[in-house]
Order: structure tokens, then C-alpha cells, then sequence
């Protein structure tokens, strides 16, 4: 009796030792400072056409895979790489032919890897804030594209991925960001709500530190400002992120947008109604 009872214990530690073998390691500094480089990277896309950013940006991916596999990021760091650069691929692909099917093709898998990688790790502590906030800006970019049920199991992770990254790492500006464009665009009946998505845009503005950060989040809270008229306080922060890169086609393009009386969050939701009187960005 005693030696089966010596076993169990003995297999119980084997099994305890076997899971903490396997529990997702945190992601490296090598990795965290190449993900932060990719953020800065991605808002120089916004200094070319459509089209050059298109293929600027493909060939960025296949470069930082590479650099991924070279130096043995993990599995996670990689889908994170993935995800970032993915999503703008994918904003690129839309502006130049929002029906564009390929579009499908390319993010689908995506989507399903992310998701499904949170899905068997959620429970490790090692799951980086960037996985949980990239995979939920893939799932964004994706709705257009899937079907109703692909909507109603993925759609709904969108919000719940954000604020888990807010509570893996309350620094993460790149969360914020996301959840106050979750907040902005959802109806009211499924928790948006304009009041907390301009809090987390102040949010997302006061945890920027890198150059990419603070370029995207004067650029919302400028637009934030704008929906809310406070025209002299949205002017203000845009001629901030205009100073951070000056050749941003973006930001003329929401200059031209403001002064024809349009807020960037409004062109996001009525994109052809808005380009029939102000143009589309050139």
C-alpha cells in the first residue's frame, strides 16, 4: 500500500513538473523591444501611397519573420510580429479595394491561430498584454469579412481581449487605444459607450512613450476632442502628431477631413458618404 501510495505522489510531481515545463515563458527583452520597433515602424506606412505602403509593408513582414526565426523568438512573440503587420497589410489592401476577396484569404488564418493560441495559453501567466490587444485588432479588422457565426464567436472577444491587456500591463498604450475604438464603435445595447472610450483615449495619450505611440495617440485624442467640438484642444494634438512625422499622409488627410466640418471617427463609419464631398486621401 505504501509503495502505490509513493507512486501516485511521484506521478502527481511528475505531472506538476511536466506543467510548469510547459507554462509560456514571458517574452524576452529582445522581443518586447522588436515589437515596440515594429509600433514605431508601422506609422512611417502612413508616409506612403496605398499602394507603396501595400508592398513596403509585406516585404517588412517577411523581413522580421525571418529576423523572428534567425533569432528564436517564441511562438507567441512571432504571432504578435504577425498580427501588427498583418493588420497593416490589411488596412492597405482595404483602402486600395474594400472588397477585395483576398482579403478573406489572408486574415482568416490569422485570426483562427491568434485566437486559438489565447485560447490554450490563457490560463499561463507568461501571455504577453501585446497578444491579448494585437489579437484583438486582428479580430477587428476581420468582422467585415466573416460570417455571422464567425462574428458572434469572435466579435465578442474583441472587448474582453483589450481589458486583459489593460490588466496584464496598465502601461500598454496600444491597449487603451484599441478599447477606446471598441467603446466608440459598438452600440450602446452591447456596452459602447463615447464617455469611456474618450477616457481611454486620455488613457492611451498618458502611457505613450515611443515615437509610434505617441503619434497614433495625439492623433486620437485629437479626434476625440474634435467629436466632442473642441475644436482648438483637437487642432492642438493633431499639430503634435503632424510634428512627430510631418510626411504623414494620414494626417493631412484628417486635416482636410476636419476642416470640411467631417471627424476622422465619423469617416471610419460613413467612408463613402464622407469621400463623395471631401475626396479620398491622395
Amino acid at each position: 500500500m505504501k509503495n502505490r501510495m509513493r507512486k501516485l505522489i511521484i506521478c502527481i510531481m511528475l505531472i506538476a513538473s511536466a506543467a510548469v515545463a510547459i507554462a509560456v515563458p514571458s517574452l524576452t527583452n529582445k522581443e518586447i523591444e522588436t515589437i515596440k520597433s515594429i509600433i514605431d515602424d508601422r506609422i512611417e506606412f502612413t508616409c506612403l501611397s496605398d499602394k507603396d505602403a501595400l508592398s513596403a509593408s509585406k516585404k517588412y513582414l517577411e523581413d522580421k519573420q525571418t529576423y523572428a526565426d534567425t533569432n528564436s523568438f517564441s511562438e507567441q512573440a512571432k504571432i504578435i510580429i504577425d498580427n501588427l503587420l498583418a493588420t497593416e497589410i490589411i488596412s492597405h489592401m482595404y483602402q486600395i479595394d474594400p472588397k477585395d476577396p483576398e482579403i478573406k484569404t489572408f486574415i482568416t488564418p490569422k485570426v483562427e491561430k491568434a485566437a486559438q493560441w489565447i485560447e490554450n495559453h490563457k490560463k499561463d501567466s507568461g501571455v504577453s498584454a501585446y497578444l491579448y490587444c494585437t489579437t484583438a485588432e486582428i479580430i477587428s479588422c476581420g468582422l467585415s469579412y466573416m460570417t455571422m457565426g464567425e462574428i458572434m464567436s469572435y466579435g465578442l472577444k474583441i472587448k474582453d481581449f483589450f481589458v486583459k491587456a489593460t490588466e496584464i500591463d496598465s502601461s500598454v498604450a496600444f491597449a487603451y487605444s484599441g478599447l477606446a475604438q471598441w467603446y466608440y464603435h459598438a452600440p450602446g445595447i452591447a456596452g459602447g459607450s463615447t464617455k469611456k472610450a474618450y477616457s481611454n483615449f486620455e488613457l492611451a495619450y498618458q502611457n505613450a512613450s515611443t515615437k509610434g505611440e505617441k503619434f497614433m495617440t495625439n492623433m486620437y485624442l485629437s479626434q476625440s476632442y474634435y467629436d466632442q467640438k473642441k475644436y482648438e484642444k483637437a487642432a492642438e494634438y493633431l499639430a503634435i502628431a503632424e510634428r512627430i512625422l510631418p510626411e504623414s499622409r494620414l494626417i493631412k488627410y484628417i486635416k482636410k477631413l476636419n476642416d470640411a466640418g467631417y471627424g476622422y471617427y465619423y469617416y471610419m463609419i460613413n467612408r463613402e458618404k464622407v469621400e463623395k464631398k471631401v475626396g479620398a486621401m491622395e
